[in-house]
C-alpha cells in the first residue's frame, strides 16, 4: 500500500470512530455497537444568499428547520469554487489537486476522472459494514471505469456529466453502469430514490449521498415539460428576470424534497442515529444570490 494509501485510510478511520464514539459504541458489553447513519445532501451551484436560512430571499424552511434543531455553520468553506472538483475532495477527503481534478470533468478540458484506486468515504464506510449510496449527480468522470459503483457506492441511480434537462433524461440516467431511465423532475427522482432507500434500510447502517441538480442550469421548474416549452430567445437566456422566478422553484422544489427526506428519517425511528448534513459545492450564478460574499462561482475572491 502506498504512504498516502495509509494516510487516507487513518483519515477515514477517525471519521467512522468519532462517528461511533457520538453514539456511544460498545459503551455496555453484550449490545450490538450502533453505527450511525450518513446523509450528506450536497446542492449544485447554490448561494450563500438564496435560503432564508442565510436571511435570503427563497424561504426554505425545511432547511430553516434542520438549522434550528441542529448545527448552523457560519464558516463553511467548499474546496473550489467549481463542480468536480469540490465532488473529489468530498469523496476522498483529499485536496483535489492530489488526485489531478483540478477543474471540472468536461471532453474539452481533457479532466480526468477520479481513479478507481483512490480511498473514497463510501469504500471506507462500505468497509465498515455500511449499504451505500449516491443519487444524484456524480461529475467525476463518464467513463464506466469512474463509475460510482467503481468507487464503493452499492447502488447508483443519477447522472454522470455536469448537467442534464430536468425532464428529459432517457440517455443521461443510469442504474449502476447501464442507462435505465426514471421518469419526472429529477429533483423529485432524486428525493424518492432517497426516500426509497431509507425505507429499504432502515434496519442497517447506511451512507446515502443526495446530489441533487438543482439550482444548476438549465432553469427549469416541473411545469417546463417538454409539451410546454417555448423557444427561448437567444437574447433572453441569461436574463435575470426570466431567470429569477425559475430559480426560485427549484429551490423550493429541493427543500421540500429535504424535507420529504427528513419526514422519512424520522418516520422509521432513525433520528437519534442519523448525521445529516447539507451544503453546496460552490457559490450561485445568474439569478442566485451569494451576498455577502463577493462575485460567483467559478471565482475564488472574496472581500
Amino acid at each position: 500500500m502506498r504512504s498516502v494509501d495509509v494516510m487516507e485510510c487513518l483519515r477515514w478511520a477517525v471519521l467512522v470512530v468519532w462517528m461511533m464514539g457520538v453514539w456511544g459504541v460498545g459503551e455496555a458489553k453484550g449490545e450490538e455497537a450502533v453505527k450511525p447513519n450518513v446523509i450528506v445532501i450536497m446542492a449544485d451551484d447554490l448561494g450563500y444568499g438564496d435560503t432564508s436560512v442565510y436571511g435570503g430571499w427563497v424561504k426554505t424552511p425545511h432547511l430553516d428547520r434542520m438549522a434550528k434543531e441542529g448545527l448552523k455553520f457560519l464558516d463553511f468553506h467548499s474546496n473550489s469554487s467549481v463542480c468536480s472538483p469540490t465532488r473529489a475532495a468530498f469523496m476522498t477527503g483529499r485536496y483535489q489537486q492530489r488526485v489531478g481534478i483540478v477543474d471540472v470533468v468536461a471532453r474539452h478540458l481533457d479532466t480526468p476522472g477520479l481513479d478507481a484506486g483512490e480511498l473514497t468515504i463510501s469504500k471506507a464506510l462500505k468497509g465498515a459494514g455500511y449499504r451505500t449510496a449516491l443519487f444524484g449527480k456524480w461529475h467525476l468522470g463518464t467513463k464506466a471505469k469512474h463509475n460510482p459503483v467503481k468507487h464503493g457506492f452499492d447502488e447508483f441511480r443519477g447522472y454522470l456529466s455536469g448537467y442534464i434537462d430536468y425532464h428529459n433524461h432517457k440517455r443521461s440516467w443510469l442504474n449502476g453502469l447501464k442507462v435505465e431511465d426514471q421518469e419526472g423532475y429529477s429533483t423529485h427522482v432524486i428525493t424518492k430514490n432517497a426516500v426509497r432507500f431509507i425505507r429499504e434500510n432502515k434496519e442497517r447502517p447506511f451512507f446515502m449521498f443526495v446530489a441533487h441538480e438543482a439550482v444548476h442550469l438549465p432553469f427549469q421548474t416541473p411545469a417546463d415539460t417538454l409539451e410546454n416549452r417555448k423557444p427561448i430567445p437567444k437574447g433572453e437566456r441569461w436574463s435575470r428576470k426570466r431567470i429569477r422566478p425559475k430559480y426560485k422553484i427549484m429551490l423550493e422544489e429541493m427543500d421540500k424534497g429535504i424535507g420529504e427526506i427528513m419526514d422519512a428519517v424520522k418516520k422509521h425511528g432513525m433520528l437519534d442515529r442519523t448525521f445529516v448534513m447539507f451544503l453546496s459545492d460552490n457559490g450561485a450564478i445568474g439569478a442566485g444570490s451569494n451576498k455577502p460574499l463577493t462575485t460567483c462561482l467559478i471565482t475564488s475572491w472574496v472581500c
